[in-house]
């Protein structure tokens, strides 16, 4: 499943919708692929150039009973990083792709309420 933003009528209030999709197995492959440069990097690489007011977050993956994870920002600016904040942002617009017509199985608001 894939959480996206949708709806952002005003700073800090938008809708996530998470819905649900099969990629199948060519699909893993795919973002497997996508993502190594993030996967096979070093947890502890730390950016020396960043925007610091720009989105971040945790790809986490699990397998061989192990779960790891690599923690970004996309504004990085250091030139080490471009391989890996360019397979992540190529996964995640392959994800919103194929979520587009799945299934919504969860909706929340976030902000003030809507009038």
């Amino acid at each position: 499943s894939s959480g996206m933003r949708s709806g952002a009528t005003a700073f800090n209030q938008f809708d996530l919708v998470t819905r649900k999709f099969d990629a199948g197995r060519a699909g893993f492959a795919t973002i497997l692929a996508l993502t190594e440069p993030a996967r096979t990097a070093d947890p502890a690489m730390r950016c020396a150039r960043m925007v610091t007011d720009a989105p971040y977050g945790t790809l986490s993956w699990t397998g061989g009973g192990k779960t790891a994870k690599f923690d970004f920002n996309l504004g990085c600016m250091s030139e080490n990083w471009s391989p890996i904040l360019a397979g992540l942002a190529s996964a995640r617009e392959q994800m919103h792709k194929w979520s587009e017509t799945g299934k919504i199985v969860e909706r929340q608001h976030f902000g003030p309420p809507r009038q």
